[in-house]
């Protein structure tokens, strides 16, 4: 019993060191982006975000969206899609 617990201790913290270090390079390449634009509301963000994204891109600005209703997918900044997979239906872990 000793052991397993030994063993479980050890692989939460290894577990926990590679969350915090996963946290941390997303939170650097958050803090490098020079907008970052949240869109939310009931219905329409995926089109809001399309269309952002559009209007960003026109301008000249190099603007990724991320959509993840219905159709996921991340829009590139030139504009094309790349579908998300997904293994089950939609759920709120994935705008993360």
């Amino acid at each position: 019993m000793y052991l397993f617990m030994v063993g479980a201790g050890a692989s939460a913290a290894v577990a926990m060191r590679s969350f915090r270090r996963r946290e941390r390079r997303h939170n650097e390449t958050l803090d490098n982006l020079d907008v970052n634009i949240h869109v939310n509301g009931i219905r329409g963000k995926s089109t809001v975000t399309r269309m952002i994204g559009g209007m960003l891109r026109a301008s000249g600005m190099n603007a990724v969206a991320k959509t993840t209703g219905t159709y996921a997918c991340v829009i590139d900044g030139e504009g094309y899609e790349h579908p998300i997979k997904r293994v089950g239906p939609p759920n709120i872990n994935e705008s993360s």
